[in-house]
């Protein structure tokens, strides 16, 4: 029996993907950063999970209730230690977007976990989550899985609690997402927008006579040149058990005889190649690949082109649904976040914690709020992120209020706008909101077409798109003198080539390969020689330039593989243009309707006036910050003033010198300073602490002494002269 690894069954066309698939991939813009949160949240161990202190179990005090649940300063804590943009200390209205940010994500888990709390999970559920954090975290040993989990705050009974919570929270969203369905009318207008994604590649319904020999195909090619009928041979020749039955049918049903349609990949590739160049049908001659000889019957080539709307239909209903669930996660994200009631317990208010989320536009009766803007433009912008944790704050603030800002909530409104603008069209779009307003723009330029001149245009305004740049690859011989170079470039050129390292090696030259460059990626004074002028000499398999004087070096290239740029002709890519020409023309339209959709609906931007309240709370806290900093100073000194009043006094006795200078540092601050007389110096009233002393005496030489007070209270000073 042959050993040789065989490919799967052919299959037939319809579990091909759509041409462009990625086109249709759903953007969820509101909810992209909390399904990112929620969706995945199984735990993973990192040093700054749940933050505090390794075998801090408590959860300190309730500070607000959400939807009735309780909120701990633990949690809000542990959700502030999970970002660093929130651990960053931020002054000033960045400091206090970050704040509510921080709120707002507080509110979102612990609305999601009052959602999803009669969610049902399996006993196995929580214990094989628990068995994967171990595996990856190498924790095999109990004790080393409670030291860890013990090191960020959690026992392991309210660590299970954490990870029951996460699966809840995923298998509400799965549950969410598994209850949509999608109509027919959905599919049909899915359809109607999106057909052009669903293309056929070349197809060929064919039947297959497989052998094992060269003897065994010799003769099977001797019967097909003798007419001998295909299906015959077939049955009485053929080794592929899998489509032998079916009288050789490729990718036919089980138990039937009729081939079905197959792309070139479903065919091992010298029997693709031989198989798809028979455009009229046909046998080909015995094809060996892999070991077997193949002989193809093509009943019937398809060309590329638009697949019908049966074709489509499954993987259709599957893109749509995923589209649909898309959406009404988003709406869940939503409708949670706005119907959370969140109060303040005592605790909170002695805190002056506070869930500020007041709306910054008014579309119509919809409001956007500030954690929609924030959460875009903190959670999502990764160069604000990279701003203010490299210390840009200053920089950043500008950035945020001037620019991305106003820019992320023109988005919002605009999105918002065209929500509203896409129900008032009679068609059941579907999706996330942003999904919607894509679905209502394409609804509106359905009828738009192209000119042979607009496609022209296009062409010629995209013609890299269809260009294959010039390229070579090139090796740089480098030599110390004009005659060495001149010398390796004539015994070269003598030679018909050879090997160009080792012949630059002889005149003492270095060579660097510089890989495959084109025009746009080599050096300008190479790029003339080698594109341009093409000033080369034919060397065997190389072509080298003419002397190069490169900064007191003199340079030879030795080019190969040379291709010479190459533009496809219109007539060859005509489709292709249209089709992008086409697709440009709607997307232009699509705006400009809308952008007329945003300027009727007359969108209220509310943010101006959020904006000085954010400022106002900013000096509040800056005031704050500055008296909680008096406050504890006033008392750190009093401490110290207390300490220092009971502590005994610093006595310094002098050794080689009766009078002196003693002075008390802590840190770079003089704490005090006394003249020594008699050779004794006492110092009084001094706190606990590390201090250096200081002792200058004329006509000696300056000493100086870390020292720990109280517990070194006499000190004795021997000076040198």
């Amino acid at each position: 029996m042959n050993d040789t690894p065989r490919k799967p069954r052919y299959a037939a066309l319809e579990t091909q993907e759509p041409v462009s698939k990625r086109t249709l991939v759903s953007r969820v813009v509101l909810g992209v950063v909390a399904v990112a949160l929620l969706a995945g949240m199984v735990i993973q161990f990192t040093p700054n999970l749940g933050g505090g202190s390794a075998g801090a179990q408590s959860n300190g005090k309730t500070v607000m209730t959400v939807n009735g649940l309780p909120v701990t300063e633990r949690e809000i804590d542990r959700n502030r230690q999970g970002s660093q943009l929130f651990s960053l200390g931020l002054d000033g209205v960045i400091g206090e977007d970050l704040k509510n940010q921080l709120m707002s994500q507080t509110v979102l888990f612990k609305a999601a976990e009052a959602d999803s709390k009669n969610v049902r999970l399996g006993a196995s559920e929580i214990a094989d989550t628990i068995k994967t954090f171990r595996a990856n975290n190498k924790l095999e040993k109990d004790s080393d899985y409670q030291n860890a989990v013990r090191a960020q705050g959690y026992t392991d009974a309210t660590f299970r609690d954490t990870i029951s919570l996460q699966l809840r929270i995923q298998a509400r969203l799965k549950e969410i997402q598994e209850a949509q369905k999608v109509s027919e009318a959905e599919v049909k207008l899915f359809w109607e927008l999106n057909k052009t994604n669903y293309k056929n590649e070349e197809r060929i319904t064919a039947r297959q006579i497989v052998v094992n020999d060269q003897k065994t195909a010799d003769e099977v090619q001797a019967k097909l040149d003798a007419k001998e009928d295909f299906v015959k041979l077939v049955r009485e020749y053929s080794k592929d058990d899998g489509s032998k039955a079916e009288d050789g049918a490729i990718a036919s049903e089980k138990g039937k005889k009729t081939p079905a349609p197959v792309v070139q990949l479903a065919l091992p590739t010298n029997v693709a190649t031989a198989a798809f160049a028979l455009k009229d049908g046909g046998v080909t001659k015995a094809i060996a690949d892999s070991g077997k000889f193949f002989f193809l019957k093509v009943e019937k080539y398809f060309p590329a082109g638009q697949q019908t709307f049966e074709e489509a239909k499954k993987k259709l209903e599957e893109d749509a649904k995923q589209l649909k669930s898309n959406g009404a996660t988003e709406a869940w994200i939503k409708a949670i976040e706005q119907n959370a009631k969140v109060e303040f317990t005592k605790d909170g208010v002695e805190q002056k914690l506070e869930y500020f989320n007041p709306p910054v536009a008014k579309v119509g009766t919809e409001e956007i709020r500030l954690n929609q803007l924030n959460r875009l433009v903190y959670l999502q912008n990764q160069q604000i992120q990279q701003f203010l944790q490299q210390g840009g704050a200053a920089q950043s603030a500008q950035l945020v209020e001037q620019f991305f800002k106003p820019q992320t909530l023109e988005t919002l409104i605009q999105g918002a706008v065209g929500v509203q603008a896409a129900k008032k069209l009679g068609q059941p779009f579907f999706g996330s909101e942003q999904d919607v307003v894509n679905q209502a723009k394409q609804w509106q330029t359905r009828a738009v077409a192209v000119s042979g001149t607009e496609v022209s245009k296009y062409y010629n305004d995209n013609i890299a798109l269809y260009s294959t740049p010039a390229s070579a690859n090139i090796n740089e011989a480098t030599f110390s003198t004009i005659e060495t170079a001149k010398a390796f470039r004539s015994a070269f050129i003598a030679q018909a080539g050879g090997d160009f390292t080792k012949g630059a090696a002889k005149q003492q030259g270095t060579v660097s390969e510089l890989g495959a460059l084109t025009p746009d990626s080599i050096a300008k004074e190479y790029k003339t020689v080698v594109f341009e002028a093409k000033a080369l000499t034919k060397a065997g398999a190389f072509e080298v330039s003419d002397v190069i004087q490169k900064d007191k070096k003199f340079i030879i290239l030795g080019v190969s593989s040379l291709v010479e740029k190459k533009v496809k002709p219109l007539t060859e890519v005509l489709e292709d243009a249209r089709e992008k020409a086409l697709a440009s023309k709607r997307s232009t339209e699509g705006t400009n309707w809308l952008t007329a959709a945003v300027k009727a609906a007359g969108a209220k931007n509310l943010y101006e006036g959020v904006r000085k309240q954010l400022e106002a709370k900013a000096t509040e806290t800056a005031k704050a910050k500055a008296a909680a900093e008096a406050t504890r100073k006033a008392e750190d000194d009093k401490r110290k003033a207390d300490e220092a009043a009971k502590n005994p006094p610093l006595e310094i006795k002098l050794v080689g010198a009766t009078e002196a200078k003693v002075t008390l540092l802590e840190g770079t601050t003089t704490l005090q300073s006394v003249d020594a007389k008699g050779g004794t110096a006492s110092l009084s009233k001094i706190p606990n602490g590390f201090y250096v002393l200081k002792v200058e005496a004329k006509g000696f030489k300056p000493f100086q002494k870390e020292l720990r007070f109280p517990d070194e209270k006499s000190v004795e000073v021997k000076l040198e002269k």
